[in-house]
């Protein structure tokens, strides 16, 4: 099935959210929009799930659609190649800017694994029985957000090892191809310099919290210059901060929190 583009899938830009709020004030007063914005504030979420569910029901309310998932089909999961999956971090050849900021590990992550595996504290690993298909990225996000407890399977002990040494590779070879092609990109502007800089110091994927080093303990967030304004030059760089940088488990740990609750589901 063909692969929604990452402007079918999700644009989030200043420019894109522009055009939308644009629209909206021909049918809905200012402090309504501002009421929408606020009540689902995406802008907020600094995980790409989260972030595309509060903007795809910010989008629905805004267009007061009705909320209808689509109807799903079951598949095995497999890997997507590696270049499919590092286009979803540009559009129209320009990066996105959003997808490469202090939590780009998450968003490779999920790009790679499409949010069908989470975790627990035990290190049981999940995996969503439904494909993605054509879906695009804030449908998909809401698909997961609402699924049930049954379409989730519990991968047996002695496969899931293995499982995560796989969503390790995978992620690490994105990010090696992401960067050899940011390489090869013109970037301009002093905040996607300063992104791109952060970028070559991220360190490698790592299956679980016991395997990550002090570059992932220590890892710092280094900020870009702001101009003084004028011709006089820029201030000085606000102080890096640091930014520890999580394991695979981690990561899916924390997705599988935000995700409907088992037992909730199951009461």
């Amino acid at each position: 099935m063909r692969q929604p583009t990452i402007n079918e899938s999700f644009n989030d830009n200043e420019e894109t959210h522009h055009v939308i709020k644009q629209k909206a004030k021909t049918e809905f007063s200012e402090h309504f929009l501002d009421q929408l914005e606020e009540k689902y504030n995406w802008h907020a979420e600094v995980f790409p799930y989260a972030h595309l569910f509060k903007y795809n029901m910010y989008k629905h309310a805004i267009n007061e659609k009705r909320l209808v998932l689509p109807a799903l089909s079951e598949s095995p999961f497999e890997f997507k190649n590696t270049v499919d999956i590092v286009n979803r971090f540009f559009h129209k050849g320009k990066p996105i800017i959003n997808y490469l900021g202090q939590y780009v590990e998450q968003w490779i992550l999920f790009f790679v694994t499409e949010g069908r595996y989470r975790s627990n504290n035990n290190r049981t690993l999940f995996v969503y029985n439904k494909e993605r298909g054509g879906i695009g990225w804030l449908t998909w996000s809401t698909v997961l957000e609402q699924s049930s407890p049954t379409d989730w399977t519990n991968i047996h002990e002695d496969l899931k090892y293995n499982i995560f040494i796989d969503i390790t590779d995978q992620c690490n070879a994105v990010l090696t191809r992401l960067m050899k092609r940011l390489r090869r990109t013109n970037i301009h502007n002093a905040y996607r310099k300063s992104i791109f800089a952060n970028l070559q110091n991220l360190p490698e994927f790592v299956p679980f919290q016991q395997n990550r080093n002090n570059l992932h303990k220590q890892f710092m967030w280094y900020f870009e210059p702001l101009k003084k304004g004028g011709n006089q030059g820029y201030k000085r760089s606000a102080k890096a901060e640091r930014f520890p940088k999580p394991s695979i488990h981690a990561m899916l740990k924390e997705y599988g929190e935000w995700l409907p609750s088992f037992r909730k589901r199951n009461s």
